[in-house]
């Protein structure tokens, strides 16, 4: 799964309406709601349509000078005569699980996301832009250039891992924390560049999570043959995964290079400029590869 901001699933219930037939379903219905009340409407079915109107309405209303009350009347009826259309053409089409499943989210989310300045103000202690780990060993100067560096913009997620990675041999003892905050100060977010000096890949193609070492693929069918849980959801492949081995079928001009083959080479490439893995790719001549293998030659 790809991790960012992944939310788990609630639990599976037996009887969920599979997400592309029930938006195919109540967009049916929506149609044949409006096809009907377009007949009503222009009075293909006035008649029909009107008679509950003229059976609770006194004939005074209708043949009477006091006509402005049966044009009220008649208004009030429309409503709740396209309200009694919608709940049934609603029920039909399941418009209240679309609802819950696509409408309410999305005005969750605008409602709880913060404004800026609301998110500047209650920053936490822990954001990774300010470096606690390094605060909290005693690095503090490190600390601070790098997070002026993350705040200019002048810090990319490639140098944080790079630099994560350097502060991580000198937890392990294999270097000293002096040596290290020399480096720091003297590079900012430069330091520990790899041996060809690039800092990144001339172009991304792909979504990279370089924290949780991942590449995302794309979106899991919502099909029943997947495991619930996976259905609907980012797709990634990361180290562990392709440690093992990846198979990939399908036609020519399917899609495998640019959608597979290139997204994975990227992302170990990304992962060799922060110095997290060497990576040789092999592949036909061609764009394909080529400008990521150049850009983290050593």
């Amino acid at each position: 799964m790809w991790t960012y901001e992944h939310k788990p699933k609630a639990p599976e219930e037996p009887d969920r309406i599979p997400g592309q037939r029930l938006l195919s379903g109540a967009l049916i219905s929506a149609l044949c709601g409006w096809l009907v009340w377009s007949l009503i409407y222009y009075e293909y079915f006035g008649s029909f349509y009107l008679w509950p109107l003229y059976l609770l309405t006194p004939e005074s209303w209708v043949e009477g000078d006091d006509k402005m009350a049966f044009v009220w009347a008649w208004r009030i009826y429309q409503v709740i005569f396209a309200g009694v259309l919608a709940v049934i053409f609603g029920r039909v089409g399941h418009w209240p699980e679309v609802w819950r499943r696509y409408v309410a989210p999305l005005f969750r989310r605008a409602w709880d996301e913060p404004t800026p300045e609301v998110a500047a103000a209650g920053r936490p202690e822990g954001d990774p832009v300010e470096w606690p780990h390094l605060r909290a060993a005693g690095a503090h100067s490190a600390a601070d250039r790098l997070a002026a560096d993350a705040r200019a913009g002048a810090m990319n997620d490639v140098d944080h891992a790079r630099i994560e990675r350097a502060w991580q041999s000198v937890r392990a003892g294999r270097n000293s924390l002096a040596s290290f905050t020399d480096t720091v100060l003297r590079h900012g977010a430069a330091s520990y560049a790899h041996p060809s000096g690039a800092r990144d890949l001339p172009v991304r193609t792909a979504r990279h999570d370089l924290l949780a070492h991942q590449v995302r693929l794309g979106t899991a069918a919502e099909d029943s043959r997947n495991p619930y849980q996976h259905r609907g959801v980012g797709l990634a492949l990361d180290p562990e995964v392709l440690g093992t081995s990846l198979l990939a079928v399908g036609p020519p001009g399917s899609g495998k290079t640019g959608r597979v083959v290139r997204p994975v080479v990227e992302s170990l490439c990304l992962q060799a400029l922060a110095g997290q893995v060497a990576v040789v790719a092999v592949g036909a001549a061609g764009p394909g590869s080529g400008r990521m293998r150049r850009s983290t030659s050593s």
